[in-house]
């Protein structure tokens, strides 16, 4: 359980060819977690840790792109991280 954790509140960074597939990985993660240890991650928690495991570029249109959004959620800037990431 404990190694679950730290996979989860401490992801590591992404390579740009990573993104998509990290994303999703980490996203399983988490969905484990609450299913086996009933631990739920808030939302702006999970973007705060998506954030932090993008490359620096993919930070930056993030943050620039969330600037724009009102009230910005974790779903939201996935999606168009995910939308601009390579395939």
């Amino acid at each position: 359980m404990l190694q679950l954790f730290l996979e989860v509140i401490a992801p590591g960074g992404l390579k740009v060819k990573e993104v998509v597939a990290g994303i999703h990985k980490w996203e399983a993660k988490v969905a484990v977690l609450a299913q086996k240890c009933g631990e739920t991650i808030g939302g702006n928690i999970k973007l705060a840790f998506l954030i932090g495991m993008l490359p620096k570029e993919f930070q930056d249109m993030a943050m620039q792109n969330g600037s724009m959004m009102a009230g910005v959620k974790y779903e939201d800037v996935r999606d168009y991280v995910i939308s601009v990431a390579p395939q």
